[in-house]
């Protein structure tokens, strides 16, 4: 969602984003998403949606709802009557944002504000769980009392932040994504492909 040099004009990392898509729709392979903390958070979500339900004594459960609209589509972790939740797993103490000023990344509010736009919510929660590391994801030099976490306080171990829909914002993601099929019909013209 970058400013490009002007107004109608994708960023230079958007343009990168969509030939690197390209290749791997018209050379056919698929990235594989790896790594230990994003392992920790696939294979540990529910923990973080159960810490939640702890600390604001809710009934959360995993939403399984996937909305696909025109333009976009998207599965927000928790969905509620009238807002969203989206929950992001720290890997440990160490990576944590204990405070909201620390919190937060412009990818993961542009996402929330994408699911407000499907979900048609007009809030939306992120919130940064700390729960402990299943041992077999850390590495054996990594000390292991950056992943002991239960004895803190429920209170010091989810960080949340609040968006509330802004259709400004929303047009401009629509406006993008315009630029992006636009750019995605050059690539293909430059290949032939109809």
């Amino acid at each position: 969602m970058a400013n490009g040099k002007s107004k109608g004009e994708l960023s230079v990392g958007g343009k990168t984003y969509i030939k690197t898509l390209f290749k791997k729709v018209y050379l056919g392979y698929e990235d594989e998403l790896s790594g230990k903390e994003i392992e920790k958070g696939i294979t540990q979500e529910d923990e973080g949606i159960e810490l939640l339900n702890l600390v604001y004594d809710k009934k959360y459960k995993k939403n399984m709802i996937t909305m696909d609209a025109d333009i976009m589509r998207g599965t927000c972790d928790i969905l509620a009557d009238e807002y969203i939740r989206d929950v992001k797993l720290s890997w440990s103490k160490k990576t944590f944002p204990l405070f909201k000023e620390d919190a937060g990344s412009s990818l993961y509010e542009w996402q929330l504000r994408a699911y407000m736009m499907l979900y048609d919510r007009e809030h939306a929660y992120l919130d940064y769980c700390l729960i402990e590391t299943n041992p077999t994801l850390i590495p054996a030099w990594e000390p292991l009392e950056l992943h002991k976490v239960n004895d803190l306080p429920l209170n010091m171990r989810v960080t949340t932040l609040r968006y509330d829909r802004d259709y400004t914002l929303e047009s401009q993601i629509i406006d993008r994504i315009e630029l992006a099929r636009l750019e995605w019909e050059n690539l293909k013209s430059q290949f032939n492909i109809k």
